[in-house]
């Protein structure tokens, strides 16, 4: 569609949707707790720099309703979880909040002079907010302790948890190449490791994550800028995947011809290729009936990886091959 309003799903699996609507406000954060109980976040940004007024809404009946439940100000909201239906969090542009009796009212449990950009928990007694300058503010037993850390010279943007121990933030790297950059925890985000990040030459300036979510132990997805979208299947021990890319610095086993990107794009994209060793390459461009339209190279490449640019603004849309 092209346009979407704050709405609840009716029981046939998405078929249909009819819309509610909550007032003047902006609906930014929703969280469901069980099937019948959700809570959702509205924001009326102000004029002037002077912040958001926030509501907060509680649901009983599976989003037929909503019931305002509590207003607060803050400047800025980039995060909001409920872990059941007494407590949660909400992370302000440079504040922590909780709640412990479903959201009515809302206590300062953290000031940062960073920017905070995202909250994640598992369960009450497992939860953290990310922020500009890596920074990592660990919150334990039920949100009574706090342990607040700066990982390297980034920004995260997210964090998702597998379980009480792994722990996973992901973001984008403070320097001129806005690299992607992934962090793994697996002893409840006291101690971090970098799965991707500067030693990862290959990757694809401006093209920070602004999200990371796991299905399963192994397998997750971390996407950001410019439609990126990296994968792991073993957890990030050893690799993270942008289609069939590497995501690591090893040197590579056999040839490799990976997806172009943007794809679909309009005017230009970029194709890329792996060489396991010195070769002569040939790399053509043909329309959808076998004509042949460019040629993009055609010499002697090194072994690594390589991205050739096609700029095909002349061209009709359309499907090509290479």
């Amino acid at each position: 569609p092209r346009h979407w309003r704050p709405c609840h799903p009716e029981r046939n699996g998405g078929e249909s949707w009819s819309t509610t609507d909550l007032e003047k406000y902006n609906c930014k954060n929703l969280c469901f707790i069980h099937p019948d109980t959700g809570f959702v976040v509205g924001v009326n940004r102000l004029s002037g720099g002077k912040g958001e007024d926030v509501a907060v809404y509680q649901t009983s009946d599976s989003g037929s309703s909503w019931q305002k439940v509590s207003t607060l100000h803050v400047y800025q909201v980039s995060g909001f979880q409920m872990i059941d239906s007494k407590t949660g969090y909400l992370a302000d542009f440079n504040s922590s909040l909780k709640t412990s009796n479903g959201g009515q009212t809302w206590t300062i449990i953290y000031s940062s002079k960073k920017r905070l950009n995202s909250i994640s928990c598992y369960g009450k007694n497992h939860c953290l907010v990310v922020g500009d300058s890596g920074t990592v503010v660990l919150f334990t037993n039920d949100g009574s302790k706090s342990q607040t850390m700066n990982l390297s010279d980034c920004r995260l943007n997210d964090a998702c948890w597998i379980d009480t121990s792994c722990v996973y933030a992901a973001g984008v790297m403070a320097d001129v190449m806005g690299k992607p950059i992934i962090y793994f925890s697996s002893d409840g985000g006291v101690n971090w490791a970098l799965q991707m990040g500067s030693s990862d030459t290959n990757l694809e300036r401006s093209s920070g994550l602004n999200t990371i979510r796991f299905i399963s132990e192994k397998t997750g997805f971390a996407a950001g800028a410019h439609g990126v979208m990296f994968r792991t299947d073993d957890g990030g021990i050893k690799t993270w995947l942008n289609g069939s890319e590497k995501s690591s610095s090893e040197k590579p086993e056999q040839c490799n011809l990976v997806q172009n990107y943007p794809n679909p794009f309009n005017g230009s994209t970029s194709i890329k290729f792996t060489l396991p060793r010195t070769e002569f390459v040939t790399l053509k461009v043909y329309s959808l009936l076998g004509k042949e339209i460019s040629t993009l190279l055609e010499k002697k490449v090194t072994a690594g990886d390589h991205s050739v640019p096609w700029n095909a603004a002349d061209l009709p849309s359309g499907v090509y091959y290479f």
